[in-house]
């Protein structure tokens, strides 16, 4: 989790089994045991989820960059449905978020196939 800057609480999940360096902007977050009662994607979604990025605003120190302490971290409260719940949750974040991303590739076509008609609209007007 970013704990520093613009970017404060973003979170990822690395799942690597190499050994890994962090500086002190970044926390590491372990979930101390395996239990099959946890979806690791449903934490990944709570913590980029608007509700907690506001709470983590909310907590950060104040100084005069965005930052939030390993302290405040350690004292999220999480929400914890029970496992069917929790996979429906990320399986319906998952799809939501491919819908947005077809959205945005669509709206990303449209905006260029547009400057390409200005382009040649202006290369016969002026040309």
């Amino acid at each position: 989790m970013n704990l520093v800057g613009a970017s404060i609480g973003r979170t990822a999940i690395y799942n690597v089994d190499e050994i890994a360096n962090i500086n002190q902007a970044v926390c590491l977050i372990r979930v101390i045991s395996q239990n099959r009662n946890i979806n690791l994607k449903y934490f990944l979604h709570f913590f980029n989820s608007p509700i907690c990025i506001s709470y983590m605003i909310d907590k950060q120190v104040d100084n005069a960059r965005a930052n939030l302490s390993m302290s405040n971290v350690s004292k999220f409260l999480i929400p914890l449905p029970p496992l069917a719940e929790q996979h429906r949750i990320v399986e319906r974040v998952d799809t939501l978020m491919q819908l947005c991303d077809e959205l945005e590739e669509r709206v990303m076509a449209k905006e260029d196939a547009a400057e390409r008609l200005l382009l040649s609209v202006c290369d016969r007007i002026c040309g």
